[in-house]
């Protein structure tokens, strides 16, 4: 999925290294619909919708509803999506 450096520009040769440009996609996970996205949601549509994203690197998700996966926020180490789909929920179940 594009990030905000794959510039236009920047698309033949991305195609041309084998990757294939997708639309960020998104599934049902525990009855939430999650929303796997590069930047951070301006909008969700709902309190059942969760967003993964990277993009703001050291700072903060937005709201309790996004998850940052930026390397800074997961000490740099691979986090199975879900284990982290799992605390949010479990974390947003108990306020």
């Amino acid at each position: 999925m594009r990030g905000n450096h794959d510039k236009a520009g920047r698309l033949a040769g991305i195609r041309a290294a084998g990757f294939q440009i997708i639309r960020p996609p998104s599934l049902v996970y525990r009855d939430f619909e999650v929303c796997l996205t590069h930047e951070p949601m301006e909008t969700l549509l709902d309190d059942r919708t969760l967003n993964v994203h990277g993009h703001i690197h050291e700072k903060p998700a937005p709201t309790d509803r996004h998850i940052n996966v930026s390397v800074e926020q997961t000490d740099y180490r691979p986090v199975p999506l879900q284990t982290l789909l799992d605390k949010r929920i479990d974390e947003l179940a108990s306020t």
